[in-house]
């Protein structure tokens, strides 16, 4: 059993988000040894505006979940 499922889901959501962070640093940094700042400066732009796209799509997910769970009457029943 993995000791980051033992911990609160609150505290397991901020490390998860630390862990991308640091990943995301870390790739930039690393990134920067190799070409020009403003290409850095691009990727990181791209990576920002992907995980955006990819977090509102997600939202509307959730939401038309929500809507069709809502306006749907439950499976057994027809009415």
């Amino acid at each position: 059993m993995s000791s980051l499922s033992t911990l609160d889901p609150r505290l397991r959501l901020h490390a998860a988000r630390l862990a991308t962070v640091s990943a995301f640093v870390a790739s930039l940094v690393f990134l920067g040894f190799l070409v020009p700042f403003w290409i850095v400066l691009i990727v990181a732009g791209t990576m920002v505006v992907i995980a955006r796209v990819v977090r509102a799509f997600r939202a509307a997910a959730r939401k038309v979940d929500q809507i069709l769970a809502e306006e749907l009457p439950p499976s057994g029943r027809i009415g």
